[in-house]
């Protein structure tokens, strides 16, 4: 409030004359936002420290709106953004402030590789890199191996894995960072080795039919022997199935036999069934 003073002649003598005006108080806006850049998601803090009012009106220059004191805002997408606080008093006075955020972009993570298809011990992979925006790249093998390179390559060792998952981390110049990983199956064909004829006469050679298999659960193995009218002469399971040439204990005639083996996979999991054909020689 302001008291104006006037002075004035009335009749030859001074008077004064008093006004009072009432001076209304201008808000002041002040804003600290934190943190200014950084990658998105960038979730900003906003302290207010505006003097002489009540009312906050925001705009964080994205779309988004708020009414309050002490926002926190998440900017999702890259760009440069001004945030707007419009401050008000009950009088009807206000006052506005701004703070630029800058959310900087993200690198794109993306990756191939290429493989053997049947791999046995070892497993080769060699990876291409597809990443956009990066600079910089690490690696996390899937198997306790890392790597800086951009296009690794390695070798699995397989043992009992049957899967291993390779994670590729990009880098760009602002340290934003992109993550991206994929799935190397192992997937196993069921590859048997069978004889097309033995001989059981003691000589202590090719004395059993016996059937080689790699990449097979052993405890899924089945191997049955058959004669040319289908009749189920002889059932064994195990990693190495074989007959002895003997149907209840006696020796099976000179004759050709159907074989069936039936197995499960490593890895893949799949039932897998073998037929063939076999002579016995006496």
């Amino acid at each position: 409030m302001v008291t104006l003073s006037a002075v004035s002649t009335v009749n030859g003598c001074p008077a004064t004359a008093t006004t009072t005006v009432d001076v209304l108080v201008t808000p002041v806006a002040q804003v600290f936002a934190t943190p200014l850049s950084g990658c998105p998601p960038l979730e900003v803090s906003f302290l207010n420290a505006t003097a002489f009012a009540s009312l906050y009106i925001w705009d964080f220059g994205d779309g988004n709106a708020f009414i309050g004191e002490q926002p926190v805002h998440s900017y999702t997408e890259p760009g440069v953004y001004t945030a707007t606080l419009l401050a008000l008093n009950p009088n009807g006075c206000s006052d506005s402030t701004t703070a630029t955020i800058t959310v900087h972009p993200r690198p794109e993570a993306a990756f191939t590789y290429f493989s053997d298809p049947t791999p046995e011990a070892f497993l080769p992979v060699q990876f291409e890199n597809r990443s956009l925006g990066a600079i910089a790249y690490q690696w996390d093998l899937g198997d306790g191996t890392t790597s800086f390179l951009t296009n690794p390559a390695h070798t699995y060792s397989l043992g009992l894995s049957c899967v291993f998952v390779p994670t590729l981390v990009a880098f760009n110049a602002f340290g934003c960072t992109d993550t991206t990983r994929s799935t190397i199956d192992i997937n196993y064909d069921l590859r048997i080795w069978a004889p097309n004829a033995f001989r059981p006469d003691g000589d202590g050679l090719n004395e059993e039919f016996v059937i080689v298999g790699v990449d097979l659960e052993p405890a899924t193995v089945v191997l049955r022997i058959f004669n040319r009218w289908g009749e189920l002469l002889h059932e064994t399971k195990g990693r190495e199935p074989r007959w002895d040439g003997r149907v209840k204990g006696e020796l099976a005639k000179n004759d050709v036999y159907v074989w069936t083996l039936s197995a499960r996979t490593k890895c893949g999991f799949e039932d897998v069934d073998r037929i063939g054909h076999v002579t016995l020689i006496r």
